[in-house]
């Protein structure tokens, strides 16, 4: 019995001596780089049969840049590596009785040397929770992040305001979130240097490490320093549409071996025009009792500086230390309206039967400043890391009102006046502290963080009506609003590659308390909830040309606290605008599956459901010939969509990128003036953006770019539709040190729209007429060693977003 198991034992090690025993399966395992050394993430990485040359496995690469193929039987291969704006990258390997560790694998860029000037086309990398528009010395760069960002495809600028793929977005820059008003947010964007971008990343389903607030994220990457010495620039631009603009602005930066210092300051003079005209037919019973027509010319003058500074210390090449002060001073903005309404009385042959004209003359005065305190420790070079972030802003608004009313007879003659002014204060303060953890491996990576944020407000409105030449404060017409709002968050988060598959996965929670107080109406509306956000992405390569993806997340948007002030800020004697404290915050659920041919081609279709959607709605009341404008939230609102995106490089010289999104809306919502009645609006719609980048010569680039909006529905209105063509041309001079460019947006002038309400006894329409036809000439010069690349960034926290102002 023992001769025969030692027979069996010496047959079995025999037979592992012969060929036939190299099927136990191997792995392949390296880190991909590019020649500036830095890691490359999501390469598609594939073994290719020496034979036939079809794959047989393959994966992608890491944030670090690592990738692993196992289990892989003996043979002869060949690695293939493709990634945009790389060259491919080929190695024949035979995989025999050992694993194999290929080091770092450099992969070239796809790059055309134009003199000393080196340019290239921007590039559209998909992965598996965003897309990433890479502009890095591209004819982008040479431009501002708001030039950037009207180019990124599925991101569209409209009238300063940014979207994603229909959704509003938070602006992150270097993963840190931007939360500043939308007028604030374009100075900054207009007024930094895309000269430091490396790319924009587009996240349509942001992941669990982002706070749940907010819908769509663009985070913008900026380049890492790498050599030591100084450098800076200035820019300048000359804008010219109905008035003239200026903006100017230096930054400046320093590095030492373990110092980094950054400095930019930027100066704007703005003056801008916009017309509105208005129709109301108001209503009893179904039939028309009267008609008011408005025309409406606001002149909005204002001066705005932004200071940014920002000081990164290497402790030691483990721990970094970084303080980023930032701060927005407006100390001159101003606004004149004049409104003429004509009245009519049904019927009336069209005859006027008395008219009133209003001016309203407003002054702002802002300072928003906010510092931020980070400490980071890397564990070891794989990317093990700890992060901490202390944050504080102080909010500082101040705005006054002086509103004259006229009232006319049918023949124009003065019979009535009303004088009012107003006097409205905002003061906050937000202190915010966070923890974030990441733990990478070859292929997986965990993340875990905690956050905590505390936000008060205190607004305070005090009117005053003038009764025989004197000014009188109206108590009825003032109040003080108190708010505070205490925030606790933690989130964990893990992601996975497989061969062909890529899993992201996370679950974020809140818990939320807030406290509004109104003493107007002597009432706290205390509210105390919390949330799970989980999100979800999958992406699945079925080969070289097909790759699978869906996606799932849910979001939160709280509203900003001047929508949750209740008293009333009166436009002038027959308009006003109301807050509601009794706002619930609107949670938003995203369905989404994608399909990419060629990494050129996607297609997608999803689903998203709004519960307690936040809006301002119009209303008219028919007894008191009152337009107002309220914060409500919506009963339900649904969107569906097929969204068709393309980006493929035609040329050399010319890239291409479509957007287009076919999409079905329907909101529903109270009638506040039809007993809440619950009215739909609906609208099948499309987006299509469709986007050209030219290199003309070695110093010569160009860009045209289409946008059209079909009509759509919009909380209670229906839009009309809105095209936009935008040219623009750039130049490069005394070798990349300075250049020079030329603008054209809204080239046809047909931006403009109509918005209407017709439903139960609510019958108006709204013609804006905005500055959007304008020619911009600008400039930029680099000096000191302007070839070096920065740690410019920008660090604001979440509730910075809320601190909007009525416009």
């Amino acid at each position: 019995m023992n001769k025969r198991k030692h027979h069996t034992i010496m047959l079995f090690l025999f037979f592992c001596t012969l060929p036939v025993c190299y099927i136990v399966a191997q792995s392949i395992t390296g880190t991909i780089i590019s020649e500036n050394k830095d890691p490359l993430s999501y390469v598609n990485v594939v073994l290719l049969s020496t034979k036939d040359s079809i794959m047989v496995k393959g994966t992608s690469s890491l944030d670090n840049g690592s990738f692993s193929i196992e289990n892989i039987t003996a043979g002869s291969y060949i690695l293939k590596t493709s990634f945009i704006g790389f060259s491919p990258y080929y190695k024949s390997l035979t995989i025999k009785d050992s694993d194999i560790h290929l080091g770092h694998i450099v992969l070239k860029e796809n790059v055309e040397s134009l003199d000393e000037v080196v340019l290239r086309q921007p590039q559209l990398e998909r992965k598996v929770d965003r897309l990433v528009f890479n502009i890095q010395n591209t004819s982008l760069s040479q431009g501002n992040l708001m030039d950037v960002l009207r180019n990124t495809p599925g991101v569209m600028v409209i009238n300063n305001n940014i979207t994603v793929r229909n959704n509003p977005v938070t602006v992150y820059i270097n993963d840190r979130r931007v939360y500043l008003n939308s007028s604030e947010l374009t100075q900054l964007l207009n007024g930094t240097s895309a000269f430091t971008i490396k790319s924009v990343e587009v996240i349509t389903h942001p992941p669990a490490k982002y706070d749940a607030e907010g819908g769509a994220i663009i985070n913008i990457v900026m380049t890492k320093n790498v050599a030591i010495g100084y450098k800076g620039s200035i820019t300048g631009n000359y804008t010219q549409g109905v008035y003239p603009k200026y903006q100017t602005g230096i930054n400046q930066y320093y590095k030492t071996n373990k110092l980094n210092l950054y400095g930019s300051y930027n100066y704007t003079d703005d003056k801008t025009d916009r017309l509105n005209d208005e129709t109301i037919n108001f209503m009893e019973n179904g039939a028309q009792t009267g008609l008011w027509k408005t025309h409406t010319d606001r002149d909005t003058w204002s001066e705005k500086h932004v200071v940014n500074a920002i000081i990164d210390y290497d402790i030691n090449k483990n721990n970094t230390l970084s303080i980023t002060a930032n701060a927005i001073l407006m100390p001159y903005w101003k606004r004149n309206t004049t409104a003429n309404t004509n009245a009519f009385v049904i019927p009336s042959n069209s005859q006027i039967d008395s008219s009133f004209t209003s001016l309203n003359n407003t002054r702002d005065d802002l300072n928003n400043m906010g510092i931020n305190a980070i400490y980071e420790h890397k564990f070891n070079d794989k990317g093990e890391k700890l992060s901490i972030n202390a944050h504080t802003t102080y909010y500082d608004y101040n705005r006054f009102q002086d509103v004259h009313t006229k009232y006319y007879d049918a023949q124009q003659n003065e019979i009535n006046s009303n004088t009012f002014q107003s006097d409205a204060f905002q003061k906050v303060n937000i202190y915010t502290a966070q923890a974030d953890y990441i733990l990478p491996t070859e292929t997986t990576a965990f993340e875990t963080g905690i956050k905590y944020g505390n936000i008060g407000s205190d607004s305070n409105l005090n009117t005053f009506v003038n009764q025989n030449g004197v000014y009188e404060k109206n108590a009825a017409l003032s109040d003080l609003f108190l708010y505070n709002e205490d925030n606790y968050a933690a989130y964990v988060s893990y992601s996975k590659n497989w061969t062909n598959w890529s899993l992201k996965a996370g679950l974020r929670g809140e818990y939320t308390e807030t406290n509004p107080f109104s003493t107007a109406t002597n009432t706290s509306y205390k509210n105390k909830y919390f949330k799970l956000f989980p999100t979800l992405h999958i992406q699945h390569t079925i080969n070289e040309n097909n790759d699978l993806g869906f996606a799932f997340s849910k979001r939160i948007s709280r509203p900003n606290y001047s929508s949750l002030n209740p008293f009333r800020f009166y436009l002038n004697d027959n308009s006003y605008v109301e807050g509601n404290p009794m706002l619930q915050p609107t949670i938003t659920h995203k369905i989404a599956m994608d399909y990419t041919l060629k990494q050129t081609y996607t297609f997608e279709v999803s689903y998203q459901h709004y519960s307690n959607y936040i809006t301002e709605l119009g209303f008219q009341e028919n007894d008191t010939n009152i337009l107002k404008y309220v914060s409500v939230n919506t009963k339900a609102s649904d969107m569906y969509s097929l969204d068709v995106m393309v980006y493929k490089n035609l040329k050399n010289w010319w890239t291409l990128s479509w957007y287009s999104s076919f999409f079905y809306s329907k909101e529903q919502f109270y009638a506040l003036e039809n007993n809440n009645e619950i009215t739909t609006n609906d609208k099948l719609s499309a987006y299509i953006q469709a986007a050209n980048y030219f290199t003309i010569s070695n110093t010569v680039s160009a860009d045209a770019t289409l946008l059209y909006i079909s009509p759509i529905a919009d909380g209670s209105s229906q839009i009309s539709s809105r095209t936009y063509v935008n040219l623009g041309l750039k130049k490069s001079l005394w070798n990349n040190r300075a250049s020079v460019s030329f603008r054209i947006n809204d080239l046809l002038n047909t931006a403009n729209f109509t918005s209407k309400n017709n439903y139960a006894n609510q019958n108006n329409s709204n013609k804006a007429r905005f500055e959007t036809q304008t020619f911009q000439l600008g400039f930029s010069y680099k000096f000191g060693n302007f070839r070096l690349t920065t740690n410019e960034k920008d660090i604001q926290n979440k509730e910075r977003e809320r601190l909007e102002r009525n416009q």
